[in-house]
C-alpha cells in the first residue's frame, strides 16, 4: 500500500503492527459484521481492510484477499483462529464426540497462549500478540507486548523441544519480567 493509505481495522493490535510496517498509514476504526465492513470498503470508506484470515476463510470469501500477512508482519491475538466448543459437564456422549474431534496440538498451543495471558492478568483486548506452534517436536513461541501511544514494543521468540513444553510459560514470564514489560503496558 502506498504511503498515506487509509486502512480500516477494529483491532489496536493490528493497528500497531500496521503502523510498524508503514508509519504513514492512516488507520481508522471500522465496526460491523464482515459483509458490512466489505461494503464500507467498496463504498470508499477506506483503501484497505484488515480482518482475520480464519474468519474470511470460514465465510468462503478468500477471493477478496489481496495480501495475507505472515507472522513476521502481523502476530495474531491469543487463540485467534481456534474454534472452542463448550459442553454440559454431565453429557458424556457429547463430551466424547468433542474429545474425538479435538486437535491435541492446537489445544496445547492455545492453552499456552491463554495461560500466558492469565498469568500476566491480561485479557483479549490487551496490547499483546502471541502465537505458539508445534512442528516436528519443536514448540515455537512468538510474543509482542506493545504501547500504541509511544510506538514501542518488546518481543520474545522461543524455541523448545516439545518435552520442555511445561517450562515455556514460566520461561516466557521470566523473560518478560527481565524486559520490564509492565513499563510498556503502563506507557
Amino acid at each position: 500500500m502506498p504511503n498515506g493509505s487509509v486502512i480500516a481495522t477494529s483491532s489496536n493490535r493490528r493497528k500497531y503492527q500496521l503502523l510498524k510496517i508503514n508509519s504513514t498509514f492512516n488507520i481508522i476504526e471500522i465496526r460491523g459484521n464482515v459483509d458490512t465492513r466489505v461494503k464500507k470498503l467498496k463504498s470508499g470508506y477506506c483503501d484497505a481492510l484488515v480482518l482475520a484470515y480464519a474468519g474470511i476463510k470460514r465465510l468462503n470469501m478468500t477471493n477478496l484477499i489481496s495480501h495475507i500477512f505472515n507472522f513476521e508482519e502481523m502476530l495474531p491475538a491469543a487463540g485467534q483462529g481456534a474454534i472452542a466448543i463448550e459442553t454440559r459437564s454431565d453429557d458424556d456422549l457429547i463430551m466424547q464426540i468433542v474429545k474425538n474431534i479435538n486437535c491435541a496440538t492446537t489445544y496445547k498451543c492455545v492453552s499456552i497462549e491463554r495461560k500466558i495471558l492469565e498469568k500476566l492478568g491480561l485479557g483479549c483486548n490487551a496490547p499483546i500478540a502471541i502465537n505458539v506452534t508445534i512442528e516436528d517436536n519443536i514448540v515455537k513461541l512468538k510474543l509482542m507486548i506493545f504501547s500504541i501511544l509511544h510506538m514501542k514494543d518488546i518481543n520474545i521468540c522461543l524455541e523448545k523441544d516439545v518435552s520442555e513444553i511445561n517450562n515455556l510459560v514460566n520461561e516466557t514470564l521470566s523473560k518478560l519480567n527481565t524486559m520490564d514489560y509492565k513499563k510498556i503496558l503502563n506507557e
